[in-house]
């Protein structure tokens, strides 16, 4: 047809559609279509007038001049009144024909777009997006035509971004907003159809498209893929930004017509990166073998990469199919740090000839959610170093999880469903909550029960197993036993981990978490526990962590918990009212259960035996008992104890409370309980409601519970007023409550809102506990809120919810409160407050605010959150112990008050201070980090026993008494960081409004100011001694102010008002260590006094309306910075010679106290050169106690024939030894280890000999232990001669050591290692006359000398940072005479003997010199002369030819060192003379 024709027969089409139809208005305008390069419209272009009904889209023809590059067609102008009158606007698309341009690569098509977008122009100044044009090019020219290519055109309008901009009529060519393409999308190849950004990624964010590729030319690799790389990475993404409206995207890759094909969607095996990002993207792959993804890089060594994220779903047409594959280098993974809007990264596979994810020659896999719809056997394989890491699977039924034996291996996945197929190999599978896994597990990896069921075993050694949220794994039979390197159990104790017992023994490496281990037992006889014995090696805390804390939500806290196990068995068929019987259960289920690393010390597992209502993870403990283990073998023991736990509330009405039925009397409105008393619960999620919950187990929510569809909850009653009030009455019975609170964790800033405690008034009406025993309350929980007490309500009322407990009768000690719980999830732990009270907003006065009341004791540990905390309400305590471990102790705001150990009236009026002991570890403040501020805290610390360790201060007010040798410790405490976990030490300047020393100086309160910040107390009255370390590297200025003062790493002291009590001034001593002072030098010591003294600041003695005085100031040295340390040196201060207050010493009142007892420091003795002495002269003592100890073997070789004989002979002993004679005290016990040899010489009656010796001794000094040891090696000989005399002659050399701990008055430490060298030499002279009748009589005379050699050390001391003691040891020398006389009787087998001895030391000096830097030297001298008697009886009986037993006991009388007893037993093995 000719070109004429063909414009001819467009123009005549188009014609037609335009009759009847104007452009200008109408009710309603269907679409038109206009040939813009024929007749007026070629000429005059087309004008949109006004319209106000919708219009559809209008199709615009015009021609791609591809030669000269232009567009043939008449304008389109859109004028202001057009987008004025109509919300629609005007729709139009602008078209060419494909077969206009020369190819339909990217650039010839957006050059065409360029040109064809400037036919039509926008004149409107507003509402110009009313103008909704599309250029497009289309596969032919009517209505119906293919859209190949659509772009929508963008408008500029004043205001958007710039509204200064100048109006322009013309159009810019936006995204593509509609497509299809036929090609393969490669970065780089010439002529592409696709536009890349500098990522080479293709961007499509039309709403819909399709990528759809027919391969019929054979390539060179055989390889057909819709995407790939060619030496650059390539991607495509259909995300539109920051919308929800994605597109889907059809894409196929289609070579099945080619022979043994290989046809991918992805494919990147260039050493490059492929990046499939899509909303949703549909694809099919056809081929010989069609793979969805792959990577690999088979020939090089760099990474081929494919990343995805979104929706990808691939359908696999091959005889070979895999969904996804990572092969040598390979690595397909998810892309991180992008999220699409209301969509799941998820890649659905449907390969029905091969795997759905395959790992092999190191490849790696690494996705998010996976569904399989189709795949053969091996769904999820891994071989030679593959690596596959899949979040959750759905779609496997029996379809295998497996690699190879190579070490490198490993698939880690989650499973959602329920499964049955194999998992062999490295095999890391968990199973999501509510699926099932039945089947034998083959795998080394970990088994992980997020509330799922496994019905298996485990047939490979050194697996693991993991069981979260009541998960249960029904152990399945192997007939070798089960051994396994680690099990972990729940995370909560209400959330545990459940392992239902076989036959097989249970060998687990590690055990941490919590988990409950369930045994059957015989029908016939409950006390054969059915199943095999669980053995664990080590057990530790769990690991606890949480994400997205903090202001920004970028912070991780780590944790622990502890860990726990349970042994149970159904109560079913056990008559649990036979408590023999049910001790015995118990007993067997202990049995069962070994922990071997108990035997090294290790203490991480506490564990219980329970009889279970039911053998499921929602059973009902009715009755247990706790657990012990044996040190020796670790084998679990039940504890005395069997308690029988209620298992649900109090509500205070009784027709609720019907499990209580027997206890309530309605008379007395009491629960009555004649015996021990537990409650206890556990709930979570599976159980109780998992959105905002309040819960207690004694509470006095009455009727005002409510129950919904999903278990149990409580939530903050909505009537508030008239709750029930109601009294336990314990009649001297222990109660113990223990609440488990754990919902299921959901994401930070969306955790479940439970508050929780064990008990928990929410309704005005009191809740009160008499006549206790001991009291434990236990609250566990895992994010907001906990307590074991709470006293608050959900709007104000008129009195009040108060809980009040009893426990201030008898002996105070035996009625205890115990509080414990807390919540380990790290960056909630100061969610939990042990007790915490709310504030009543009706409340008129004191009396009338939600409380807590604990007459008596308590007993609180708490870590990482407040102990105490008065948000409003009040809370009194009678005192106690509270212990808090990094955070603050004691909280207030608004108008909380916390009384410890105070004297109250009925109307709240504080009258003073109690009697009662009252221990705070933490700080004490009135303003918190997040809850408030203000309120009042007073606290007594009246009890030589009491004591704070803490700082305190806030807005509120802080009133302390300190008396009666009670100490305040001013130090920085610990503080976890919430967001992080790092614990720091946080140092407040502690402020005070009232601080009440003691009534007079022997009733004072001690401070030990350790705080580097100044500490004001605004208002002081009483007596008190503060004391303040020295820094000894600087030297004393002449005041505080100096700036070299060896007090300024720690705080001033500023007094800013003192009171008169009784007309008398209050008092305050500031006192230092006087270490390393030279005390006898009256200036050094001034100096140091002087510069102490700048540190207390009185400003009420500045004030010039009132400058009285009312603080008598004094300052000094003490034996040491132990509170009640003596002090040594004092002088007085004065107020008013410094415009600031500070202290000055008034030099004449310097004084040496009179009671000072001079015994500790300066010239004479100190301490620690008194226990040095002791420890050395013990040694030494030792020493010489042994010195002639071979003595009693020649006597021994006299008896009998054994003087004809060889010997070998062995003996052992002990002994005490004491001395207490002057500064010199010590207490020895001994043992001694003797073995030696002697052989006849010659024919004239001698004989010689050698032993060894060695001596182990412990002693005891003054204030200190030490270690001795003494090891000798001897040679003697003897001679016998015929008329009875004999000669002995001994030699010894010695090695002697100590090593001794010891301590002064005021708990400085010292240690030494004490070891010299020693000789010795004796003769002995005596001569036996024996009677017929075997009687004998034996005088005697010994000369004995020895030598223990001097020695220099130096001996460690706490001084100072630990300066040193040097000690000089001189010679010890020793030289003893005895004569004594021995009676005896020798028989044929056995002889006895007695003899008694006068012995006198003519040496014994023992002299030391100690020296210590900053000290004057000093010096010790003792004499160890003198004149003792000996008593001794022994004896010999032979036990056969060749063997002998003897003994014998010692004693000595009189002398300063005494031998209280000595005992020696042996044998004596005798050989023929050759």
């Amino acid at each position: 047809m000719k070109k004429e024709m063909k414009n001819w027969l467009r123009s005549s089409i188009v014609l037609a559609l335009a009759a009847g139809a104007l452009v200008g208005g109408s009710s309603v305008q269907a679409a038109n279509t206009y040939d813009m390069t024929q007749g007026e419209f070629l000429t005059n272009g087309l004008n949109y007038t006004t319209t106000n009904t919708y219009q559809d889209r209008d199709t615009l023809i015009y021609k791609w001049d591809a030669k000269n590059k232009k567009i043939i067609g008449g304008n389109v102008s859109v004028g202001q009144d057009v987008l004025n009158s109509s919300y629609e606007g005007v729709n139009v698309n602008l078209v060419i024909d494909a077969s206009d341009l020369s190819s339909m690569s990217n650039d010839d098509v957006k050059e065409a777009m360029t040109q064809l977008a400037s036919k039509i122009k926008n004149y409107a100044e507003t509402n110009r997006y009313r103008l909704n044009a599309y250029v497009q090019v289309r596969e032919g020219l009517t209505a119906s035509s293919k859209v190949l290519r659509s772009y929508q055109l963008e408008y500029k309008t004043p205001g958007w971004g710039d509204p200064d901009q100048e109006i322009k009529p013309d159009a810019n060519v936006g995204d593509l907003a509609e497509g299809v393409f036929a090609t393969p999308i490669i970065n780089g190849a010439a002529g592409s159809e696709y536009e890349f950004d500098e990522n080479g990624v293709w961007r499509y964010k039309g709403f819909s498209g399709a990528v759809d590729v027919n391969f019929t030319t054979p390539a060179t690799d055989n390889v057909y893929a819709a995407i790939r790389t060619d030496g650059k990475d390539t991607g495509i993404s259909n995300l539109t930004e920051n919308s929800s409206f994605n597109s889907t995207l059809q894409m196929n890759a289609d070579a099945s017509s080619l022979a043994d094909s290989k046809a991918y969607l992805a494919y990147s095996g260039t050493g490059n990166q492929v990046s499939v990002i899509a909303n949703e993207l549909n694809a099919t792959v056809k081929g010989t073998e069609a793979t969805g993804i792959y990577a690999g890089h088979e020939n090089g060594d760099t990474t081929s990469k494919v990343v995805v994220n979104g929706g990808i779903n691939l359908t696999l047409d091959g005889k070979k199919t895999t969904g996804v594959e990572a092969g040598k280098n390979g690595e397909v993974s998810l892309l991180t740090g992008q999220k699409i809007y209301n969509r799941t990264n998820t890649v659905s596979i449907e390969s029905p000839n091969g795997h759905a994810v395959y790992a092999h020659d190191g490849g790696k896999v690494t996705l998010d959610a996976v569904k399989v719809k189709k795949a053969d056997k091996s769904a999820i394989c891994a071989e030679k170093g593959g690596n596959i890491t899949l979040g959750i699977v759905s779609g496997l039924t029996d379809e295998s999880i497996s690699t190879d034996d190579d070490a490198g291996s490993q698939v880690s996945l989650s499973v959602d469903g329920n499964y049955t197929g194999q998992v062999k190999g490295n095999v890391n599978v968990a199973f999501t909550k509510g699926s099932t896994y039945k089947a034998d597990n083959d795998s080394i990896g970990t088994v992980t029960l997020n509330g799922s069921t496994w019905d298996g075993s485990l047939l490979r050694d050194n697996g693991s197993v993991s069981i979260n949220s009541n998960g249960q794994w029904n152990m399945g039979e192997t007939g070798r036993g089960i051994k396994l390197s680690a099990l972990t159990g729940g995370k909560t104790t209400a959330s545990r981990g459940y392992v239902k017992m076989g036959s097989d023994n249970l060998h687990i490496g590690t055990y941490s978490g919590n988990g409950t281990f369930i045994y059957d037992h015989d029908a016939s006889d409950p006390t054969k526990i059915l199943g095999g014995n669980i053995t664990i090696e080590e057990s530790k805390p769990l690991s606890l962590s949480s994400t997205d804390l903090g202001d920004k939500g970028d912070s991780t806290a780590e944790g622990t918990s502890a860990s726990t196990i349970a042994i149970a068995t159904d109560s079913a068929g056990i008559d649990t009212t036979d408590n023999a019987l049910v001790e015995k259960v118990l007993d067997n289920l202990a049995s069962k259960l070994a922990y071997l690393n108990y035997t090294k010390g290790e203490r991480n597992l506490s564990g219980t035996v329970e009889l279970l209502e039911g053998l499921t993870s929602s059973s009902v403990t009715k009755h247990f008992a706790n657990l012990t283990f044996d040190e020796k073998t670790g084998q679990a023991k039940r504890d005395s104890e069997v308690y029988h736990p209620y298992v649900t509330y109090i509500t205070g009405d009784a027709s609720i409370d019907t499990a209580y039925a027997d206890a309530y009397n309605a008379d007395t409105n009491t629960y009555d309980f004649n015996q021990d008393v537990f409650i206890r619960e556990a709930k979570s999620t599976d159980s109780v409601y998992s959105g905002s919950l309040y819960y207690g187990l004694i509470t006095n929510y009455g009727t005002e519970y409510e129950k919904p569809s999903k278990g149990f909850g409580m939530w903050k009653s909505a009537k508030p007023d008239d709750g029930p009030s109601y009294t336990i009455d314990l009649h001297g019975n222990n109660l113990t409550v223990d609440l488990e609170a754990f919902p299921e964790a959901k994401t930070t800033g969306s955790q479940p809102m439970w508050t929780t405690a064990a008990i928990m008034a929410a309704r005005e009406g009191t809740i009160k506990i008499t006549n206790p025993g001991e009291v434990h309350l236990t609250c566990n929980a895992n994010y907001y809120y906990g307590s074991a007490i709470r006293a608050s309500t959900s709007a104000g009322t008129t009195n009040g919810a108060h809980v009040v407990i009893e426990n201030d009768q008898g002996n105070l000690k035996d009625h205890i409160v115990y509080l414990r719980g807390g919540i380990d999830t790290p960056g909630y732990q100061l969610d939990y407050r042990t007790i915490e009270t709310y504030g009543n907003a009706k409340a008129k006065d004191i009396t009338q605010e939600n409380s807590v009341y604990i007459k008596g004791l308590v007993d609180i540990e708490a870590d990482k959150h407040a102990a105490v905390f008065a948000r409003g309400g009040w809370i009194r305590l009678g005192g106690g112990r509270i212990s808090v471990d990094n955070y603050d102790a004691l909280w207030t705001a608004g108008k909380g008050r916390i009384d410890i150990n105070m004297l109250v009236d009925d109307d709240g009026t504080v009258k003073g201070a109690g009697s009662n002991d009252f221990v705070l570890k933490g700080n004490a403040v009135t303003v918190t980090p997040y809850y408030g501020k203000n309120g009042t805290l007073n606290l007594a610390f009246t009890t030589a026993n009491s004591r704070f360790d803490g700082e305190t201060g806030g807005t509120g007010e802080q009133n302390l008494y300190v008396q009666n040798g009670a100490v305040w410790n001013n130090t920085p405490e610990s503080y976890n960081i919430w967001s992080s976990g790092e614990v720091v030490k946080s140092d407040l300047a502690s402020i005070a409004t009232h601080l009440y020393g003691g009534q007079d100086a022997a009733h004072t309160g001690y401070l030990i100011q350790d705080s580097a910040k100044d500490l004001t107390i605004k208002n002081y009255s009483g007596f008190m001694k503060a004391y303040i370390a020295r820094d000894e590297s600087k030297s004393a200025g002449e005041d505080g102010t100096d700036a070299t003062s060896q007090f300024s790493q720690k705080g001033n002291i500023i007094i800013e008002k003192a009171d008169q009590t009784d007309g008398q001034n209050a008092d305050f001593t500031l006192l230092t260590s006087q270490e390393g002072i030279d005390t006898s030098n009256k200036e050094e010591v001034l100096s140091v006094m002087k510069d102490l003294a700048g540190k207390l600041i009185y400003k009420e003695a500045t004030d010039s309306e009132n400058p009285a005085v009312h603080l008598n100031g004094h300052v000094g040295l003490a034996e040491g910075l132990i509170a009640g340390s003596v002090e040594t040196r004092l002088a007085d201060l004065t107020f008013d010679g410094k415009s600031d207050g500070t202290g000055s010493v008034v030099d004449s009142t310097y004084q040496i106290p009179k009671n000072y007892p001079a015994i500790l420091y300066g010239p004479k003795e100190t301490a620690m050169m008194r226990g040095a002495k002791s420890a050395m002269a013990s040694t030494a003592m030792i020493w010489r106690a042994i010195n002639n100890d071979v003595e009693r073997r020649l006597g021994d070789l006299r008896v009998g024939n054994a003087e004809k004989e060889n010997g070998m002979w062995a003996k052992v002993g002990a002994g005490r030894m004491s001395y207490d004679e002057g500064t010199t005290d010590f207490r020895t016990r001994f043992n001694e280890y003797h073995i030696g040899y002697d052989h006849a010489v010659g024919n004239a009656g001698w004989r010689a000999g050698a032993s060894v010796s060695y001596i182990d001794g412990k002693s005891t000094y003054e204030k200190g232990t030490g270690d001795n040891d003494v090891t000798n090696f001897h040679v003697y000989a003897t001679k016998t001669m015929q008329n009875g005399a004999y000669l002995d002659i001994i030699g010894r050399v010695s090695h002697a050591k100590n090593k001794y701990h010891i301590m002064n008055d005021a708990g400085n430490k010292l240690d030494g290692d004490y070891g010299t060298n020693g000789y010795g030499l004796s003769a002995e002279y005596g001569k036996r006359f024996v009677k017929d009748s075997g009687f004998y009589v034996e005088p005697q005379a010994e000369l004995t000398w020895g030598r223990l050699s001097g020695k220099s050390y130096d001996a460690a001391s706490d001084y100072g940072g630990g300066r040193a003691l040097h000690v000089d040891q001189d010679d010890f020398n020793s030289l003893i005479g005895r004569i004594g006389v021995g009676f005896g009787l020798v028989k044929e087998r056995s002889s006895i003997y007695a003899k008694l001895s006068l012995l006198h030391e003519f040496q014994g000096g023992f002299d030391t010199q100690y020296t210590a830097k900053g000290e004057p030297s000093n010096a010790t001298h003792m004499d160890f002369d003198g004149t003792w008697v000996s008593a001794m009886f022994g004896g010999t009986y032979q036990l056969g030819d060749r063997a002998n037993f003897y003994g014998y006991l010692e004693k000595t009388y009189g002398g300063d060192l005494k031998t209280d007893w000595r005992y020696n037993v042996g044998l004596r093995f005798t050989f023929n003379r050759s």
